[in-house]
């Protein structure tokens, strides 16, 4: 009798114990799902942070481009490159505020851009959304033909700046700047024509000029180099995909135009680079131009506008 009392109670004893170890075991995959749930939301808000800390850099620095001439430009245009870096200005949970002049500088533009990101696993534990802020502020860097569009900053490379072949180069409302010392620091050959607002070299340097093509205007020496006017920024974000672009974050791939057609170029990211050939005219639209993983390389007999 006394046996099979002590067996119950070792068999209870037993039962009670694997109890508890199932309810432990029970908590501790509660709190194991709950980090990752964590873990996949918040990499979720830092994708979505980055996007539009991209936009907001993009938009900004387009708009720059248009003061202090013209504000009413620089807003246009600050909120068509928030939406061509993948910004939805029809969400009624996204803001995008554009503010010229800023500060009281009639040379600066703030762009602002606020919004929600949505949980995966949030709702679980009560909480839906958060609320994501970027901004930027840009300011010009000159006005009318004055800003240089191609800054060459090597200070002692011969050929810094280099134009050969056919392709016509045409840079409306920019100039050309070449920091170099060397006496060829600026060069062009070949039939193409090569057409600026100004074209700069740094007095210590010089330009060299030979085949048919014609140079306007000719250039001229600047007594002191021009810095990088980008030094201080923090270089943006690779965003969305370029309109146009064949490549993306994770498939990075060149985007490589060709032929006979006339093409436009737009601005945003190139993952894995863009390549232009062939005989067909090519348009740069006006923006920040980013090659993810790749360059940019253009050769071929077309024209080059931007």
């Amino acid at each position: 009798m006394e046996n099979r009392m002590m067996r119950r109670f070792i068999v209870a004893k037993a039962l009670e114990e694997r109890g508890q170890g199932l309810v432990l075991a029970a908590m501790f995959m509660l709190v194991i799902v709950g980090l990752l749930a964590l873990v996949v939301d918040a990499g979720l808000v830092l994708h979505e942070r980055r996007q539009l800390q991209g936009a907001a850099d993009a938009a900004a620095l387009a708009g720059a481009v248009e003061l202090p001439s013209s504000p009413a430009a620089a807003v246009q245009t600050a909120m068509e490159y928030v939406e061509r870096n993948g910004i939805d200005l029809d969400d009624p949970d996204t803001t995008v505020q554009v503010t010229t002049p800023y500060d009281g500088d009639p040379d600066k533009i703030e762009v602002t851009i606020s919004g929600e990101v949505g949980f995966f696993f949030g709702p679980v534990f009560g909480i839906d959304a958060a609320q994501i802020d970027a901004r930027a502020v840009a300011e010009s860097s000159g006005s009318g033909g004055g800003g240089y569009a191609i800054l060459a900053l090597n200070k002692t490379a011969c050929y810094a700046f280099k134009q050969s072949g056919s392709a016509n180069l045409t840079l409306e409302n920019g100039g050309i700047m070449v920091n170099s010392n060397c006496s060829r620091g600026l060069k062009k050959s070949g039939s193409g024509d090569l057409t600026a607002a100004v074209i700069h070299y740094f007095q210590d340097g010089g330009y060299q000029i030979s085949g048919s093509g014609s140079v306007t205007p000719m250039p001229s020496d600047v007594s002191e180099r021009v810095d990088d006017p980008l030094e201080d920024w923090v270089p943006p974000e690779p965003g969305a995909p370029a309109q146009g672009s064949v490549g993306t974050a994770e498939n990075p791939q060149l985007t490589h135009l060709m032929g006979s057609q006339g093409k436009t170029v737009y601005p945003g990211t190139y993952y894995g680079g863009l390549k232009i050939s062939g005989s067909g005219n090519t348009t740069f639209e006006s923006g920040i131009y980013i090659m993810a993983g790749g360059g940019l390389e253009l050769t071929g007999s077309g024209n080059k506008t931007g």
